[in-house]
């Protein structure tokens, strides 16, 4: 994925600096001022969300996935259904991209996707679940914004709602007459 080395800033980080991203999925959480990394803040990484439209958002045959799919995305908050998310198997399969490419770069040389990163997309998945089970609240809006962030200027996914948008929460029965 040619968008992961841009968005990692590869051609610009020393080799330490990536290994540094590599252990214990560091490259998942944004860097905090101190240079450390936020651990309260699980695929807040920026380089996630170019990751999520290179792969899933782009007008492009096989890239257009995300697009096409416009009418499966959901809330995982009831309170607001019309705030679409990404899915938890998006956010993993892109977080294990992510960790691909880092780790072929780290190791100087490329593994075989398929049967190196099944155990990493697992564990992402997991992660993504346990994150929208015990913090719904700020899994709802990484993944909300994440999904605002790579959908933005796609006509498919901005009128993929437009009917229903907004009526779903009036409180008709205590609007004043």
């Amino acid at each position: 994925m040619s968008v992961v080395p841009i968005a990692l800033r590869f051609t610009s980080t020393p080799l330490s600096d990536l290994q540094v991203l590599a252990a214990d999925d560091n490259f998942l959480y944004p860097r905090t001022t101190s240079g450390g990394f936020d651990y309260t803040r699980p695929f807040g990484c920026d380089a996630l969300c170019e990751v999520l439209r290179a792969a899933f958002f782009t007008p492009k045959q096989y890239h257009d996935l995300g697009l096409r799919a416009f009418d499966r995305y959901s809330s995982s908050n009831a309170n607001t259904p019309d705030e679409l998310e990404i899915p938890p198997t998006m956010l993993a399969l892109a977080a294990t991209a992510l960790e691909a490419v880092l780790a072929d770069r780290v190791n100087q040389m490329t593994g075989d996707f398929a049967t190196s990163m099944n155990s990493p997309y697992l564990e992402h998945l997991a992660t993504a679940i346990d994150y929208r089970i015990k913090k719904p609240g700020p899994y709802h809006e990484l993944t909300h914004r994440l999904y605002r962030l790579v959908s933005e200027g796609n006509p498919s996914t901005t009128h993929a709602r437009q009917g229903t948008r907004g009526r779903a929460r009036v409180d008709w029965d205590n609007i004043a007459d």
